[in-house]
Formats: structure tokens, sequence, C-alpha cells
């Protein structure tokens, strides 16, 4: 599951213009390094991205224009964005379920690599356990989640200016790419945990308070 979304921001960000890159590496950079500050804006990244991956390329199947994944697949994102902020609870859930299913798939995935029911098993199982350590994780869970989300856009905008600028191959651009990847997940984590040590957000529909 990582592996297919990894391909489609890259797939997505390839296909958008400079302004596209710069929005993407900027924002990205934010989230890796204060997404637990901002939390309400990481989850509308987590939205925007989900919606944009899943509806940009089904309409772009069914019309075919130029552009029409990216035009449909932002109207998606922002649309999904919104929803993600006002359900948050359910939006860390779903990054949990995406990441315990992905890792839990990966490792059955290696040993039975011919069998599809514990596959399925292990999807279904990491998911609703990864789901559950996120939510009870909380704070945690949004600094590694919202390190990773952001340094995935940073990595994948600013390897593929390399790559447009410089005319790199494309096994040095995916080495750019996990390299970038790797640096500002880390330095993400490192710098929300000691920035934000003690805080724990509390959201529900009529206020929103920190303690």
């Amino acid at each position: 599951m990582l592996e297919e979304t990894f391909a489609q921001l890259v797939q997505y960000l390839t296909q958008v213009g400079w302004v596209g890159l710069a929005v993407a590496f900027g924002l990205g950079l934010v989230v890796a390094l204060a997404g637990y500050r901002l939390r309400l804006l990481f989850f509308f990244v987590v939205g925007f991205y989900a919606g944009a991956v899943t509806i940009g390329p089904l309409f772009a199947a069914a019309i075919d224009a130029p552009q029409t994944a990216i035009i449909f697949g932002a109207i998606a994102g922002v649309i999904a964005g919104f929803v993600a902020v006002r359900l948050y609870f359910v939006a860390l859930f779903l990054v949990g379920l995406l990441a315990g299913a992905s890792l839990l798939v990966t490792a059955v995935g290696s040993v039975l690599p011919e069998a599809q029911a514990p596959v399925l098993i292990a999807a279904a199982v990491g998911g609703v356990l990864g789901g559950v350590a996120a939510i009870a994780l909380d704070r945690i869970a949004v600094i590694l989640a919202s390190a990773w989300v952001g340094s995935l856009h940073v990595a994948g905008a600013g390897s593929t200016a390399v790559y447009r600028v410089a005319g790199i191959t494309e096994s040095l651009w995916y080495m750019l790419f996990l390299g970038m990847l790797v640096v500002v997940t880390v330095i993400g984590v490192l710098y929300q945990a000691r920035m934000f040590p003690q805080q724990r957000y509390r959201y529900d529909r009529r206020h929103r308070t920190q303690r």
C-alpha cells in the first residue's frame, strides 16, 4: 500500500508545473517541521492528497483530456481536506490504518509471496491495529505521520525539480528522493519532539482545546 501511495504521489508531482512543485515543497516542509503544532493543516494535507490521488485518476480514465487528473484531483483534494479537518480522529485513524496495513502486508508478503488470503488478513489486522495505535499514541502518531507526509512532498518536489533542471538519470533521481525523504523525516521528528514536548490536542465539534 505504501508503495502504491508513493508511486501515485510521484506520478502526480511529475505532472504539475513549477508553481505546483514550489507549493508542494514549501507546504511539505512546513508540515514536516511543525505538523503537530499545525495539526489541522497537516490533516488538510492528508485529506487533500487522499482525495486528489483517488478521484483524479478516475476522472482521467473517464475523460480523455489533458490535465483532467490535476483539475479534478485538486477539486476533490480540497473537499477531502476540509472533511479531514472536521473529522480529526477519523483522519488520524486512517493514517494509522494505512501504515499498519502496509507494514504487516509487506512482512507477510516477504514470507508468503504467492499467498493471497494471508495478505488480505494481514491488511485487515494491520489496518485495525495501526488505526487504534495511532489514536492511542495521539501526539507521537501525529508527529511521526506529519514528518513522513511532509517529507514525502519535500522529497518528491525537490528531487523532481533537480531531475528537470540537471537532467539526471532516473536511478539518481530515485536515490535523491529516498535520501531527501529519510533526512527530512528524521529532522522533522527530532525537531517536533523537541519543540512540542508536552502538548496534547483534544478535538470536539463545539470547541478545540489544548492542554
